[in-house]
């Protein structure tokens, strides 16, 4: 039996790779370099100095830390990860650093995001611990847009749970497609092929898809909801649902008949599980772009 593809957003990796854009925040303010902007990547630097009151040691080596939060909406996407490095390493040997030092933090920028949200935790090995936030009201910084301006909304009141719901795989194809019997006619068609997990906590469920696609100017030519259909029993206490058929029409023509329509260039889609009074997500716009369709006319001349 299949098993659940369980996709967790994953912990961000301190690293000193450059980004797109990086805030920097040093005692006493917040620098933003750059513009964070959808589907990019963003750097964050933090001063340990900022948060200088737990400074706990276990048999001599440092055993504590300071963690940066982040979450981006609406999809609320979260990621975390330490932010300061507390030693060094040289020819095998561990060096304490005093001070400590920032260790820049890249996480990437969902493709729908509007607005970031930052805080940091400084922890110590015996529960202690200190905020970086605002007081409580958490650090804000808006996001600027690089795709879509109607990407496919979080529905609100659903729970981002991967655990409950997540897909297991994924494609959208384009097609030139006969016109019933006829060989003479033909007709390019978009495709969405998509099986996804649900943990089976009830026998009654709905699963879904909210979709939107897009020309190659990024104008949305077609929006709509369809459900996935039971497939099959699978591992992790879950079942499978499919999806597996035409999700737009596109341009073609008869013999003396030809019509235009959007050339489909861009596909999205959230999915969503109702379940127990519930509705869940796994909360990840997924995105594909999608052939043009002169290059697939192309593709079937080739072949010919």
């Amino acid at each position: 039996m299949a098993k659940a593809a369980a996709k967790e957003i994953p912990v961000a990796v301190g690293q000193t790779a450059s980004a797109d854009a990086t805030i920097e925040f040093t005692v006493g303010q917040e620098i933003e370099t750059g513009d964070i902007t959808q589907n990019s990547a963003l750097s964050v630097i933090y001063d340990p100095a900022r948060l200088p009151n737990i400074r706990n040691y276990h048999n001599g080596m440092p055993a504590w830390d300071i963690t940066a939060n982040l979450r981006f909406h609406p999809g609320l996407e979260n990621y975390n990860g330490s932010v300061v490095q507390k030693t060094d390493t040289t020819s095998g040997n561990v060096r304490i650093l005093s001070p400590p030092r920032p260790l820049p933090l890249s996480v990437p920028v969902p493709p729908d995001a509007m607005g970031l949200e930052i805080w940091f935790l400084n922890s110590g090995m015996y529960g202690d611990k200190a905020w970086d936030s605002r007081y409580g009201k958490n650090y804000w910084f808006p996001v600027a847009q690089a795709g879509p301006a109607q990407p496919v909304s979080f529905r609100t009141g659903a729970l981002r749970d991967p655990s409950m719901v997540n897909v297991v795989n994924w494609t959208a194809t384009k097609l030139n497609t006969p016109i019933g019997a006829s060989s003479e006619g033909t007709q390019l068609e978009t495709h969405l092929s998509l099986t996804a997990w649900v943990k089976n906590i009830e026998y009654q469920k709905n699963v879904w898809v909210d979709f939107h696609v897009f020309d190659g100017g990024d104008n949305l030519v077609h929006s709509e909801t369809l459900p996935l259909s039971y497939y099959q029993p699978a591992g992790g206490g879950g079942d499978l649902f499919i999806f597996e058929q035409r999700v737009v029409k596109g341009s073609g023509g008869l013999p003396g008949s030809v019509w235009a329509r959007p050339d489909a260039r861009l596909l999205e889609f959230r999915l969503y599980y109702e379940v127990g009074g519930n509705l869940f997500s796994d909360g990840y716009l997924h995105q594909t772009e999608v052939q043009a369709d002169a290059a697939v006319s192309m593709d079937l001349a080739i072949a010919a």
